[in-house]
């Protein structure tokens, strides 16, 4: 499960001012609409581990991959998801874009149910990396391990302080015929909630190819940078979903750093 929005935090945050002051198969399941399967351009599934490894070869061109046509019930989610972050993107004073190398939208469930999952769009910048590093092991987990970034939210989509959003994600679980009691920890109810990550993560996949596709990234910072679709840990699957939401090879810095964690 992933971790809550307050075990995330650290406990020295600061605004870009300081930093510039200090330097599946087949199913009938009615969660299957929801599309919550990656797959590149040649029809592979970019997370099926017979096929697709962040230690190995990747089926079809990663600089092309897409997420699953997504259907109407994910569109929603999708289309906020994106409008929510490009506004933020767009947001950023533009004295502050010309040092961010990487922005995150981080994925966490409030109150640790998957039924409220959330996503923060949050940058970083390169000043903060140089102020941070000395207290890293290295420059590399300064800049790519999210428990050293600042995070500051720009915008918060879903979760109790984002109605809009929040009702746009109930609406979407429910036409899919997702929902558990939160009192329930039967199989049952866990496979649902993992049912409800997965479309959410999709989505926000999605979200992001769209942010490249449709040149936001390269308009607000002047060239691509990586969008990274993440939690606060890192394993394959977050490694994989980042290669399949960014382009080219945008993530493999990214990617390195987390097969040396």
């Amino acid at each position: 499960m992933r971790r809550s929005r307050e075990e995330a935090l650290s406990p020295d945050e600061c605004g870009p001012q300081d930093v510039v002051d200090a330097v599946d198969e087949p199913s009938d399941d009615p969660a299957a609409k929801l599309g919550v399967k990656l797959l590149y351009v040649d029809g592979t599934e970019a997370l099926d581990d017979d096929r697709a490894d962040v230690q190995g070869e990747v089926p079809g061109d990663p600089s092309t991959a897409v997420a699953r046509e997504p259907d109407e019930v994910m569109t929603e989610i999708v289309e906020e998801v994106f409008r929510r972050a490009q506004r933020a993107l767009r947001s950023l004073p533009k004295a502050e874009r010309d040092d961010v190398y990487a922005v995150s939208l981080f994925v966490y469930d409030y109150e640790d149910e998957p039924s409220t999952p959330t996503v923060e769009v949050s940058v970083n910048w390169e000043a903060y990396v140089a102020l941070r590093t000395p207290e890293a092991s290295d420059a590399d987990e300064a800049r790519w391990n999210f428990a050293f970034w600042p995070q500051l939210p720009i915008d918060v989509i879903g979760g109790p302080t984002d109605p809009v959003g929040k009702q746009i994600i109930d609406q979407s679980f429910s036409d899919a015929g997702l929902a558990y009691d939160p009192d329930d920890y039967s199989d049952e109810a866990i496979q649902v909630g993992r049912r409800m990550t997965e479309a959410f993560v999709a989505a926000c996949v999605a979200a992001v190819q769209r942010l490249h596709r449709e040149g936001t990234v390269e308009a607000v910072f002047g060239a691509a940078v990586p969008v990274l679709v993440h939690e606060l840990e890192y394993y394959d699957q977050i490694a994989e979903q980042n290669r399949v939401a960014n382009p080219g090879e945008l993530v493999e810095p990214f990617i390195r750093c987390i097969r040396e964690m």
